[in-house]
């Protein structure tokens, strides 16, 4: 399985997650209406920005695109929030790839900009199941 590279950071600034359970809803002829879980895992769909270093990474980024069917197919995404800082908690060590999950990038055009001459930044939206 392909994995984002390094170099592909998510920026902090302007990330956003969505949680969907693709809730169903029933309504009744009296009372209150039924609801319930569409599926038992939720997608998880976050946006934000990618930031690359030096075009040479972004070139790499772009053919790394070109081995995942052209950016539309799954890779492993070590989520952040999974990632468990042992200064700060007491736990028992987690087993490992424990923060990382199966993703797909689901933005259909890739918008490169130029940012202080130095790095590149692009919106994207990718999705995980769980």
């Amino acid at each position: 399985m392909a994995t984002l590279p390094e170099y592909a950071k998510f920026l902090a600034e302007g990330y956003s997650e969505d949680l969907d359970y693709q809730v169903r809803r029933s309504e009744m002829d009296r009372g209150i209406a039924k609801q319930r879980p569409g599926i038992s895992k939720a997608l998880r769909t976050r946006k934000g920005y990618l930031k690359i270093h030096t075009r040479q990474n972004k070139l790499a980024f772009e053919d790394w695109l070109k081995t995942i069917n052209n950016g539309t197919g799954w890779f492993d995404y070590t989520d952040p929030e999974k990632t468990i800082d042992p200064d700060y908690f007491n736990y028992v060590e987690p087993p490992p790839g424990h923060n990382v999950v199966k993703a797909r990038f689901i933005n259909t055009v890739w918008n490169f900009e130029l940012r202080n001459g130095f790095f590149w930044v692009a919106q994207c939206e990718m999705e995980s199941i769980g």
